[in-house]
């Protein structure tokens, strides 16, 4: 409802005057304006686009003008005062319809800028070691569903989905030594891949955009139990975004070669998933997470060549890059 200025509240009579359909109006009570009687008279105006109404709008009228005229003057001019209304109404809908468009699109093309933008920095991540090529966009693609399992709004699914695109920007920052070193970590070679997500919070943190994102890249490390890193934080406490991603990213990890082992089969991630429910992985999210493998939603990509090969590349590029330092 659109009241005059200063008019009290009345919802009563605004439900009153919907019921009226447009071209009815209900009258409120004579209230005093400056010593003079007023009435203020409810009438609807339909949407344009629809079926429904798009407002109803209060108009006061001073008794004292009324009075002075017969009949069919106010008839008249309660006519004339609804007609001029209802054109203005519609100018500024129209008006406000256009620029809500206008915005729209804007909106669209800098969300799909953005989304580009993202998905193009994944890659250059992902293109550093040959056994994770694809690594975020599956890990981005395998959350945004178990987001949409668990039944998160629309907006919360975007996020998450964006932060698991950058989930391992932070690996920049980690030495070609140990981020492709063909065989298991040292405890201090984990260490200094451990720090991958404080490294991109620092990347990610100063641009205001990213503030959601933040803590979901910050935290996909966590431990349900407390035992993972970088802050150690267990349970709920952990953002549920985090946990999301912690999961799909631990099945695409399970599921596709890595240098010291080839991948492990669909059904063998499931079962290494089930045992960690409830304590490295939220057990909700791990229960909708099975169920999408179940259901054929989720579905890890076949093997990309034989482990002699996967090696000969490997070493490959870890000796170009050592050529190109030197």
């Amino acid at each position: 409802p659109i009241f005059p200025a200063g008019a009290g509240r009345q919802p009563d009579l605004v439900a009153s005057a919907m019921r009226a359909q447009e071209g009815g109006y209900v009258t409120g009570p004579v209230h005093d304006v400056d010593g003079d009687a007023v009435f203020t008279a409810y009438s609807p105006f339909a949407n344009p686009n629809g079926n429904g109404i798009a407002a109803v709008i209060g108009i006061d009228f001073w008794r004292s003008q009324l009075d002075a005229q017969d009949a069919p003057v106010v008839q008249f001019i309660f006519r004339a005062t609804w007609t001029a209304s209802t054109l203005i109404f519609i100018s500024l809908l129209a008006l406000a319809i256009a620029a809500q468009r206008e915005l729209n699109r804007r909106q669209h093309l800098a969300d799909e800028t953005f989304t580009q933008t993202m998905t193009g920095i994944a890659a250059i991540v992902d293109k550093r070691d040959p056994y994770t090529a694809g690594h975020s966009r599956r890990v981005s693609e395998y959350a945004v569903k178990l987001a949409q399992r668990i039944k998160l709004k629309p907006s919360f699914v975007k996020t998450i989905g964006d932060a698991a695109l950058l989930h391992d920007i932070g690996k920049i920052g980690i030495p070609d030594a140990v981020l492709l070193k063909p065989g298991s970590l040292e405890r201090h070679e984990r260490e200094i891949i451990g720090q991958h997500p404080e490294i991109a919070s620092a990347i990610l943190g100063n641009i205001e955009a990213m503030s959601e994102i933040v803590p979901c890249v910050l935290h996909h490390h966590e431990r349900w139990d407390g035992r993972g890193y970088p802050k150690k934080i267990a349970g709920e406490s952990i953002p549920l975004g985090a946990r999301v991603i912690a999961v799909a990213d631990t099945y695409d990890a399970m599921t596709t070669d890595r240098p010291y082992r080839r991948a492990l089969t669909s059904d063998r991630a499931r079962e290494e998933l089930v045992r960690g429910a409830g304590v490295q992985w939220d057990a909700g999210c791990v229960t909708a997470f099975i169920q999408l493998i179940d259901a054929g939603q989720v579905v890890p990509p076949p093997p990309a060549m034989n482990s002699e090969e996967l090696a000969r590349l490997f070493g490959q590029q870890i000796s170009l890059r050592a050529d190109a330092v030197n």
